[in-house]
C-alpha cells in the first residue's frame, strides 16, 4: 500500500510541475497576442485619423 501511495504522490508532483510549465507558456502566448492586437488597433486608428 505504501508503494502505491508513494507512486501516486510522485505522479501528482510531476503533474503539478507540468501544470506550472503550461501556465508560464500560456502567459507568454497571451502577452504576444495582446501585443499584436494592440499594435493592429493603433495602426487602424492612425489610418482612420490621418485618412491615408
Amino acid at each position: 500500500m505504501d508503494k502505491r501511495l508513494n507512486h501516486v504522490e510522485s505522479e501528482f508532483i510531476g503533474f503539478r510541475g507540468e501544470i506550472s510549465n503550461l501556465r508560464k507558456e500560456i502567459a507568454s502566448n497571451f502577452r504576444w497576442t495582446m501585443g499584436i492586437m494592440i499594435t493592429m488597433w493603433v495602426t487602424i486608428i492612425l489610418t482612420i485619423i490621418f485618412g491615408v
